[in-house]
């Protein structure tokens, strides 16, 4: 396999590693309540992550919350502008979109805006299939054209 920075992680410990920059927080039904993620936010305060994301896909006023560590203190974002979406480690914007089955996910883009979304693993595969059907396509169509040529001489 290649270099350990390629091979994913099971889980990040932050006594080997470090604190990681990022830590992304998806509410599940055991953490819900906001008792359970203030001690969460407490922890990732101490590990000295410099941003927490928080996202709940079931809270219809703020699915998404980001906090930045500022002088030793985990301090949230005002969200009303796109800019406040920046993700500093990733170079990144955070963005929440509609999935048809899923409902609201969460995802990165490259533009404030959230139109150019990075593509899930899934998106990537799709799109590899697609483009190797339309080149399949366009070269059955050059066959044809050629064979049509070759039937006119």
């Amino acid at each position: 396999m290649g270099s350990r920075e390629s091979e994913p992680l099971a889980s990040w410990k932050t006594w080997r590693l470090g604190a990681p920059e990022v830590g992304v927080e998806i509410v599940s039904d055991a953490d819900d309540t906001e008792r359970a993620f203030e001690q969460k936010l407490e922890r990732y305060r101490q590990a000295g992550i410099l941003e927490v994301v928080r996202f709940d896909p079931e809270d219809g006023e703020r699915p998404l919350r980001l906090w930045d560590l500022f002088d030793g203190d985990l301090v949230e974002r005002e969200l009303g502008r796109p800019e406040a979406l920046l993700c500093d480690a990733l170079g990144l914007y955070w963005c929440v979109k509609q999935h048809a089955t899923l409902g609201p996910v969460l995802r990165l883009s490259s533009d404030a805006a959230g139109q150019t979304l990075v593509p899930t693993p899934a998106e990537v595969e799709r799109d590899a299939k697609e483009a190797a059907l339309t080149e399949r396509d366009d070269a059955l169509g050059r066959v044809a054209e050629l064979e049509a040529e070759l039937r006119k001489r």
